[in-house]
């Protein structure tokens, strides 16, 4: 894959990542009336409109680019890898459902997944989602690294 198509599928998921969870956190805020989670509403959107902008200057050849590149990835890296992707993603929802429905004890459970931050999977539609996340973590973490590596 080439590096130009290779920075697009990154952008294109992070983007994807960070919308998705916007909605998500915004569902989730609403079915479980925790308003705090609309924090990632707040930072999603704008997140994503940054990544498209910063994409879009790093295509464009703009004068500072060894500053750019170094902006989108830490921006790629630490929100839609790290923050949602990982944490998010894998470990509040991917792991938590295979967990609770893998029959792990309510103990270690909730010691885990402590209440009210986190819920028992009792939404479809919330879970989905949140596993949704972790599903795009994997091919976007490999996206970042593979673009890590091309631009040294």
């Amino acid at each position: 894959m080439t590096q130009e198509k290779n920075l697009k599928k990154v952008t294109w998921l992070a983007v994807a990542m960070l919308l998705l969870t916007a909605v998500h956190h915004a569902y989730g805020a609403f079915i479980y009336h925790t308003p705090w989670r609309l924090h990632m509403v707040i930072i999603g959107i704008p997140a994503a409109v940054i990544v498209l902008l910063l994409h879009r200057m790093l295509v464009r050849n703009t004068r500072g680019q060894r500053v750019v590149r170094w902006i989108y990835m830490l921006l790629v890296l630490l929100l839609p890898v790290l923050a949602i992707g990982l944490y998010e993603g894998v470990y509040n929802h991917l792991l938590k459902d295979c967990l609770y429905y893998g029959g792990i004890s309510p103990a270690t459970f909730d010691n885990m997944f402590p209440p009210p931050m986190y819920e028992k999977p009792n939404n479809f539609l919330f879970e989905l989602t949140g596993v949704t996340q972790a599903f795009l973590f994997f091919p976007l973490a490999a996206g970042l690294a593979r673009f890590l590596k091309d631009v040294g």
